[in-house]
């Protein structure tokens, strides 16, 4: 039989599940207030690991990246507007800084032939214990 720590506290073996402000946790005694609760009533679910998928964010220097293709290209910003069908106000607000959606930047990487995304690296949030799953009480600060 798999047992569950208290997602609240993560100091005790879950006895309970509870609904915490829209939340159901599954809860120790002490979190809950339940002194006793029979083996029968804890409900025990098994997860399934997610599929972790790489965060993918646009490139910092993105916008330097699209003006020095374009000049290599000896290419207007008016021209490059209609050759990737969009408006030349975009493309001169695109160079200037402002971070285009994903659509609009996968049709600049394939016109220029760059890459403007990049992934980054998933941060771990060290837990106070050496337990296995992340609590709401690893996260949560107590005042």
């Amino acid at each position: 039989m798999v047992s569950l720590l208290c997602e609240l506290c993560g100091s005790e073996e879950a006895v309970t599940k509870m609904n915490v402000e829209g939340a159901q946790l599954h809860l120790c005694s002490k979190c809950s207030g339940v002194r006793e609760m029979p083996v029968a009533k804890v409900v025990l679910q098994t997860l399934k690991p997610m599929r972790e998928e790489p965060t993918i964010v646009i490139r910092e220097d993105f916008s330097k990246i699209i003006r020095a293709s374009r000049e290599k290209m000896n290419l207007t910003q008016e021209q490059v507007a209609v050759k990737i069908s969009e408006k030349s106000n975009v493309v001169k607000r695109i160079e200037e800084g402002w971070e285009p959606p994903f659509s609009l930047l996968e049709k600049l990487e394939r016109f220029f032939k760059v890459s403007l995304k990049e992934g980054v690296a998933d941060t771990k949030i060290k837990t106070k214990s050496e337990k296995k799953s992340l609590t709401i009480g690893d996260v949560l600060e107590v005042r």
